[in-house]
């Protein structure tokens, strides 16, 4: 069964958990890689953020918190104190996380700590689809033989200038991909990022889609004149053309803009992106899966969107594996889908010490049949990547 604006979250995630094997949580161990260049240099990979949980029963399940530089100490403490809270340690049970943080007054509001809560749960999760022998997909009644629709993200650090940019999406493009999504702002004004963009539209031909992410300029002037420039080059979004909690002002734009208006990656929570949904401020949300708040947020968010007829392209500026797997389920559960974010560069990371949950043919996400979220993670070899490492005893 799809989900779709219909489904009585609580009840069916009950139902799931209503004859769960009694397993406490023994251990929490925390894994942060260490930020590297990739093997053809097109960016740097930044640091990822693993979860491990472990049970008294040696069931293991694994989660990711969004982190930049300057949150990854934070996030490692919240999740660190969570092992002083009993209640959710003591029950493989992720409705039951989700109470807490809806106890919590400044949840909503504290990015950090939902990243925190967004890779407890994720763990939670695979742990309890190890103990059913399901999938993610499948505890929700989801065939996972759905092929996921995905766009490749060009972002770099290291390869900036317009040739680079064009060149990559050139091969992104005889890699049988079909959508990217670029960064035309990135060290351009408006004259220069409109000439980048028709010229990346010329070389890549009329049947590539193109997204644009803006980053959320200080001036809105920007984002409205670049706009009246480009046109011409039919973008398939324009993601973040004004800081996503400008809700009102985001409403303004889109009402009056050409294109499909992205907003969501920075934001976590109900609140937030029920009053986004329901100002029709947005043609598509983007939260992302390791920051959002877990996975019952995800999927509640998506009814709730569906109901409006808004679409969600869950954002993943994570690592594509334990993250990248639990963002293709998603799309594969829920009914208002459109595209997953994958970062292929960051493959060369994460296959030195895992296996994600999906493979890539002719250009879409394919599920692998496998219970939990699906990766399978060797920490013999992760730990070879890793900078800090942490473990608490439960």
């Amino acid at each position: 069964m799809t989900i779709n604006h219909k489904v009585n979250f609580t009840s069916q995630i009950e139902a799931l958990f209503s004859n769960s094997v009694s397993v406490n949580i023994s251990k929490v161990e925390t894994f942060i890689t260490k930020k590297i260049i990739c093997e053809n240099n097109h960016t740097s990979i930044k640091p990822f953020l693993f979860i491990k949980l472990t049970t008294d029963h040696e069931i293991s399940g694994w989660g990711e918190a969004f982190i930049t530089d300057e949150s990854e100490k934070a996030v490692v403490e919240y999740l660190h104190e969570f092992t002083n809270n009993k209640n959710f340690l003591h029950a493989i049970n992720p409705l039951i996380l989700r109470k807490y943080i809806d106890s919590k007054d400044d949840s909503n509001s504290n990015f950090n700590l939902m990243c925190a809560f967004s890779a407890f749960e994720m763990a939670l999760w695979d742990i309890a689809g190890k103990i059913q022998s399901k999938s993610l997909s499948e505890m929700f009644g989801c065939s996972i033989n759905k092929p996921v629709e995905i766009y490749i993200n060009t972002w770099s650090d290291t390869k900036t200038e317009n040739r680079d940019i064009i060149d990559y999406a050139n091969y992104i493009r005889n890699q049988k991909f079909n959508s990217i999504k670029v960064y035309p702002l990135q060290n351009r004004g408006i004259e220069k990022a409109a000439l980048f963009l028709g010229n990346l539209r010329k070389e890549v031909g009329e049947l590539m889609d193109i997204m644009i992410d803006l980053e959320c300029p200080l001036d809105i002037s920007v984002a409205l004149e670049l706009e009246k420039k480009i046109i011409d080059y039919d973008p398939y979004w324009y993601e973040e053309p004004i800081e996503g909690n400008k809700i009102l002002d985001l409403k303004n734009y889109k009402d009056n803009s050409n294109f499909k208006i992205v907003s969501g990656e920075k934001q976590a929570g109900i609140i937030h992106f029920s009053s986004l949904i329901k100002h029709h401020a947005v043609d598509i949300i983007n939260p992302d899966i390791s920051a959002v708040g877990g996975i019952i947020y995800m999927l509640e968010i998506a009814s709730i969107a569906a109901n409006k007829n808004i679409l969600l392209s869950p954002h993943c500026w994570n690592s594509m594996t334990i993250a990248g797997s639990v963002m293709i389920h998603i799309c594969n559960i829920i009914s208002n889908n459109e595209m997953a974010e994958i970062f292929p560069e960051y493959f060369s990371l994460t296959k030195n010490f895992s296996s994600p949950a999906f493979s890539i043919e002719s250009g879409k996400a394919v599920l692998i049949d496998r219970p939990g979220i699906g990766v399978i993670v060797d920490e013999v070899e992760l730990k070879n990547f890793t900078k800090n490492h942490r473990v608490s005893i439960c």
